[in-house]
């Protein structure tokens, strides 16, 4: 989470409950959720033109050569992928946070269900998550 929405989430925590403050909360944890994931996309789009550029550029690599560039490559995508998988860490705290508001609000509203998918682990369900929200 950014420092500035950390700064203002802690700031609000620290009033009295108010409604407007609750919204307020959320309206701030929603946003900093939509850039995580964002992030997350562009992470997920970098990693492939890297892959696309290697595979146009390795045929006027002498062959010698190819097996250094191909670690290198690979030594990129390792960087990226752990940036990816630390959000997604992030955006399921995110997640966790706004379905408690929801509960606090005793509403049943999507961040329940957003809650259901982020608590499993499986990369299938974290794609469902990104699509979900991204989507929305």
């Amino acid at each position: 989470m950014s420092d500035l929405a950390r700064e203002l989430i802690s700031k609000y925590m620290s009033k009295e409950p108010d409604q407007n403050l609750a919204y307020s909360r959320e309206y701030l944890l929603r946003a900093e959720l939509a850039r995580v994931l964002r992030l997350v996309d562009e992470l997920q789009e970098r990693e492939r033109k890297e892959i696309e550029q290697f595979e146009l550029a390795i045929t006027s690599i002498p062959q010698v050569l190819q097996k250094e560039a191909r670690k290198a490559l690979y030594r990129r995508i390792a960087e990226i992928r752990s940036a990816r998988a630390r959000l997604l860490r992030e955006a399921i705290v995110l997640a966790s946070e706004l379905s408690q508001i929801c509960s606090e609000k005793g509403v049943k509203c999507s961040y329940c269900c957003f809650r259901k998918l982020c608590f499993s682990s499986t990369k299938l369900k974290l794609k469902k998550v990104r699509r979900w929200y991204l989507g929305r």
